[in-house]
């Protein structure tokens, strides 16, 4: 009895191991914690009506970020903040009628222009391990491709993927807004090396949902999550089949 309660804990030890490991391959393009910025268009006059801000942030790949904000329609104030009075958030704000576009740049500068080498190459997928970005993301209406992501590889070289949105409310936990990597097609050149990043661009596109109110509480490129939670699973079962064995 002793041996089979003995095998189970080391088979289940095995298997959470073999299960958490990949996740140490997950790279945080931006926590959104610190680097604090907020950037708006003033109330009226023509679109579209654009500003920008940058600043350093330690826990931004690159150390920093820089965010890039334009109403495209209405005449209302448009508004877009990161880490605004330490929530930890990149929150997008938009009145009735009003709509744009919001984006964040990661190049290793402040800036909104997007450099090279920027990051220096960086590989997202770790060695094949990271297969997705994930944004954690919370917002009031539903949208299609509202959320983006291009990726470049030199200059000239780019490749862009989006995703969709719920409504989720602001009340619950944050919805993932998955990013596979085998969707992005190329926007420019001869397209992003997924292993040789130079720089990273995040776009909240709210041009075609008015009134959007969004949270991004994070985005990191992950592994593929589905295998590791059966093993995690299997390795549960095996840790309560050995009490049972007691």
């Amino acid at each position: 009895m002793f041996r089979y309660r003995f095998t189970c804990a080391v088979a289940a030890l095995g298997l959470s191991f073999v299960v958490c490991a990949p996740a140490s391959a997950s790279i945080i393009i931006d926590s959104l914690s610190g680097g604090a910025l907020n950037v708006s268009t003033p109330p009226g006059g023509a679109n579209p009506s654009s500003a920008n801000g940058g600043t350093l942030s330690a826990n931004a790949l690159g150390g920093a970020h820089n965010l890039s904000i334009t109403r495209t329609t209405g005449t209302g104030g448009f508004n877009n903040s990161i880490d605004q009075a330490g929530n930890g958030f990149w929150s997008y704000s938009s009145g009735p009628g009003d709509a744009g576009r919001g984006v964040a740049l990661y190049d290793g500068g402040t800036d909104n222009v997007v450099s090279d080498p920027g990051l220096g190459g960086i590989n997202l997928t770790q060695g094949g391990l990271n297969d997705r970005l994930v944004f954690k993301y919370r917002a009031d209406q539903a949208g299609s491709n509202v959320l983006g992501v291009v990726l470049y590889s030199g200059a000239g070289n780019s490749s862009t993927a989006t995703a969709n949105i719920n409504a989720t409310g602001f009340a619950g936990s944050f919805a993932d807004g998955v990013i596979p990597f085998s969707s992005f097609v190329a926007s420019s050149g001869s397209g992003a090396t997924l292993s040789n990043i130079s720089a990273i661009q995040l776009v909240i596109d709210g041009s075609n949902v008015p009134a959007l109110d969004m949270q991004i509480d994070s985005v990191t490129a992950v592994p593929e999550p589905v295998m590791g939670l059966s093993l995690c699973a299997a390795s549960s079962l095996l840790r309560r089949r050995g009490r049972t064995a007691r």
